[in-house]
């Protein structure tokens, strides 16, 4: 039976995938190893470069709420490997958070490359969240 839409966490609308700001964010973690004091580095030197302070707290707060589904290995990949890894690691984070996605991707989207059709359309989208 399908998961009913007003159960999933859709957050991941305001900020799509964000690999920048994942890297931001996780660059500050590796060198502290602690999410509070991450967090607080992170507003304190605007590392997401947002004029606006409630911009800073909804992207670190989003972000870090990512990162935070990520094995240390994986947000150190994010950091250290080329930015070809930022991508791959950064959909992972966003798989592991938001069950939408990952139930949208393993549903649609798999079924779709299976029979090579690479196009997803506005009716593959209403007949998943119907």
């Amino acid at each position: 039976m399908p998961t009913p839409i007003n159960s999933y966490n859709l957050g991941f609308t305001a900020f799509g995938l964000g690999a920048s700001h994942a890297l931001a964010l996780a660059s500050v973690f590796v060198k502290c190893r602690d999410w509070p004091q991450a967090k607080e580095e992170a507003i304190a030197e605007n590392v997401f470069r947002q004029a606006k302070a409630t911009s800073i707290l909804r992207l670190e707060r989003e972000f870090r709420l990512r990162l935070q589904t990520l094995t240390d290995d994986q947000i150190e990949l994010l950091v250290e490997e080329p930015s070809e890894a930022r991508i791959p690691i950064s959909l992972l984070a966003v798989f592991k958070r938001y069950r939408f996605i990952r139930d949208f991707s393993e549903e649609v989207l798999r079924e779709k490359t299976e029979i090579f059709d690479f196009e997803v359309r506005p009716s593959d989208y209403s007949s998943f969240v119907e």
